[in-house]
């Protein structure tokens, strides 16, 4: 009777409870827990891994009906009850629920059959991950993989946790009066005002060759064209040309004044938008000697000590400890995953959103379950490739519903204190560099040459013609004025002839005098015409000088 009602009694005080308790070993404390190198509950799975090997058995169901024997470290993906020693039936966390729903698909079963223990303070996390997976059949956490695990015949299942090794920094929350610079790169701006004032002179260099560039007269300085190119920048367009040069460079600085503009308008609104910080790399980082606050013996603990041996590091025993001295200014940045910091960003460690992650992603990793890599003693490889395969279908089980993605999202809603999702953490790279935008400016320097260059050649042409016609004209002149000048003494002289036989030789040397002093007031006034008619002519070829040079 004993034997009938004993199964029947601990079933019901497991109702009573909800969950099971851990069978293998009795949870015990991580301040009193030791790893014990003697203790082996992995099992043999052989024969099923013998099945699937002879082709007598799938491998999606190589381990329906087996009792798989877990280990579960106690985390914030593992909601552990250390009062009542059970897993609690609300909210266990989300390494249990992937857990209950890969054995769902694959037909084992878990939770008669585990452990669980706690990081002790005096191990290493690889330590650790060796431990678990030499002693249980499967290690339940989110191990990062590495090629230094793997060499050491540890087997990593699909990965569920992305362990990409990330920084977080304190937000810097500062005044900065030259914001509305951001969008573009110092060099885009430093080209913006180059192109401004030498579009400014090219436009009155352009005037001086051809007056009639424009409807505005000739300044006798660029400042005025480098002004309305200036204005131009902003869309306000003031040139008014006449030539087809003038009116080519004004398309090219119209058309590089708009996309410059759009581009311009574009990037601004994103960084009005977005907050943008400081990038940081870690070269910067340890060039400069920063402090660096790092999870004491984790995986990313080990990869920054290799990727950078001189690295100025913080150590803290815990993640949240990683964050706080951050905040406390212990540490210029802090190294965490990407997957914990989508979690921990909406938690209470994050005050105020202060928090943000920065710079690219240092070192990629997958993170997952583990276990040993043993395909000859064991073959508990065969948990990893069973497990592994179901959980990469679990999607295809019911697309809509997602399960994965949608496990993770009630976590982290589970968890948050408060709201940072308005807060963009990702570090901003959209800033505008002259390489982005060097094609405008290629493409306007390009038109602006062909402009001048085409005005240049219509100057030369008018003043070849203006020379020729001004060297006809003035010959011409001057022939025209000496034959008048003959002309006008011919007829003084024929005059005096005619005058001087009519007159009486009484009078004659009277009037010879006369005649001598007319004579000589028509010569002077004739004179005077020409000299007048010489300045006039020589004022003209001065101007015209004066105008070419």
């Amino acid at each position: 009777m004993l034997a009938i009602f004993l199964p029947l009694l601990l079933l019901l005080l497991s109702c009573c409870y909800g969950q099971e308790s851990p069978s293998i070993p009795p949870y015990t404390k991580g301040d009193d827990f030791q790893l014990d190198p003697n203790a082996n509950y992995r099992q043999d799975l052989c024969p099923a891994y013998e099945k699937v090997k002879m082709g007598n058995a799938s491998l999606p169901e190589a381990l329906r009906g087996v009792a798989l024997r877990p280990v579960l470290l106690i985390n914030k993906y593992f909601n552990f009850d250390k009062e009542k020693g059970i897993i609690p039936e609300k909210n266990p966390g989300l390494k249990v629920e992937l857990l209950d729903k890969i054995c769902e698909r694959a037909g084992c079963t878990w939770r008669d059959s585990y452990g669980v223990i706690e990081k002790p303070e005096n191990k290493t996390f690889d330590e650790l991950l060796h431990w678990s997976i030499e002693t249980y059949d499967i290690s339940i956490a989110w191990w990062a993989e590495s090629l230094e695990r793997k060499e050491r015949d540890v087997g990593f299942m699909k990965p569920w946790y992305d362990a990409d090794i990330v920084m977080v920094t304190k937000k810097e929350r500062k005044l900065n009066l030259l914001s509305w610079m951001e969008p573009f790169h110092k060099n885009v701006w430093i080209a913006i005002a180059l192109t401004i004032v030498s579009s400014g002179v090219v436009y009155w260099i352009l005037k001086l060759l051809d007056p009639d560039t424009d409807e505005s007269k000739v300044k006798k300085n660029p400042s005025s064209s480098i002004f309305l190119a200036s204005i131009a920048f902003t869309s306000q367009f003031d040139f008014h040309p006449l030539t087809h040069a003038g009116r080519i460079f004004a398309f090219s600085l119209s058309l590089w004044s708009l996309l410059i503009t759009n581009s311009y308008v574009a990037n601004l609104t994103s960084f009005l938008i977005v907050e943008h910080q400081q990038e940081y790399t870690m070269n910067f980082i340890v060039e400069n000697n920063r402090p660096v606050c790092v999870r004491n013996t984790s995986q990313q603990d080990t990869a920054m000590q290799k990727l950078y041996p001189t690295m100025l590091r913080v150590p803290k025993n815990n993640i949240l400890q990683v964050y706080q001295g951050v905040l406390d200014g212990d540490c210029t940045i802090g190294i965490t995953t990407f997957s914990d910091w989508d979690e921990s960003k909406n938690r209470e460690i994050n005050t105020n959103c202060n928090l943000e992650i920065v710079g690219p992603v240092i070192e990629r990793h997958d993170g997952g379950f583990a276990t040993l890599a043993d395909t000859g003693d064991k073959c508990t490889s065969l948990i990893r490739d069973v497990l592994g395969y179901h959980l990469s279908h679990i999607e295809n089980d019911n697309p809509a519903e997602k399960f994965r993605t949608n496990a993770w999202e009630r976590h982290i809603e589970l968890r948050k204190d408060q709201d940072c999702t308005g807060n963009i953490e990702e570090d901003i790279g959209n800033r505008l560099k002259f390489t982005h935008v060097s094609s405008i400016f290629f493409f306007h320097g390009v038109l602006t040459a062909f402009a001048l260059c085409l005005a240049l050649l219509i100057w030369r042409l008018r003043k070849r013609e203006t020379r020729n016609k001004n060297t006809n004209q003035h010959s011409n002149l001057r022939k025209t004025l000496q034959g008048k000048e003959k002309g006008v003494l011919q007829r003084s002289l024929e005059t005096s002839f005619a005058m001087s036989n009519n007159i009486s030789d009484a009078t004659k040397e009277e009037d010879r005098i006369i005649i001598d002093q007319m004579r000589n007031i028509v010569k002077e006034e004739v004179k005077e015409h020409v000299q007048d008619l010489d300045t006039k002519v020589s004022e003209v070829l001065r101007l015209l000088r004066i105008f070419i040079t």
